[in-house]
């Protein structure tokens, strides 16, 4: 059975849990198809139509590239509209440029090329929500929102993704960690 694997960096609990108490507001005002606190995570590749043997080397090729990364951290600092502000479709958490993680998603893109059938072009954020063209309004004011995110990056996930219907699931497939 082919599966759609993403490759991300997940948040941690305590942080999933700050995130969703700083936008408890927008949640309550914002007519939107809001993303559950623990599938927020930071989206690194996503690779469809996988089967169970690539899988495991998909695995086996991260393990081995990635061992040589140093742990880092992220900041993340403001809620933005994805893709950008002339076309929302999306409100994302998004930060600073990171030097670190733009080198652990090349080594992952570089890692994967023969492998991978589709690799997404990478925007660092995280997904909180997405809009319905009917409920966009530019009203709203994101730059009054503060919020502040720091996130240890000490692995990686391979992760499952679930669909049904409306509901979005995931699953870890493997963690791969990262040096120290």
């Amino acid at each position: 059975m082919l599966k759609n694997i993403q490759i991300v960096i997940t948040l941690d609990k305590s942080t999933q849990s700050h995130v969703a108490t700083k936008i408890r507001n927008l949640v309550e005002t914002v007519d939107a198809r809001w993303v559950k606190p623990e599938i927020y995570s930071i989206q690194l590749a996503i690779i469809k139509k996988v089967d169970e043997e690539s899988l495991f080397e998909i695995g086996e090729i991260l393990k081995e590239e990635l061992c040589e990364i140093k742990s880092f951290d992220l900041s993340f600092e403001k809620i933005a509209w994805g893709p950008n502000s002339q076309n929302p479709k999306m409100l994302w958490l998004v930060g600073p440029q990171s030097g670190e993680l733009i080198e652990l998603r090349n080594v992952i893109e570089q890692s994967l090329n023969e492998n991978a059938k589709e690799i997404s072009k990478f925007s660092p954020h995280i997904k909180l929500a997405k809009i319905p063209k009917r409920s966009f309004s530019k009203e709203i004011d994101l730059s009054k929102i503060k919020i502040s995110v720091d996130i240890s990056v000490d692995n990686i996930d391979i992760i499952e993704v679930f669909q049904d219907g409306r509901t979005r699931s995931t699953g870890i497939l493997q963690s791969i960690p990262l040096s120290f």
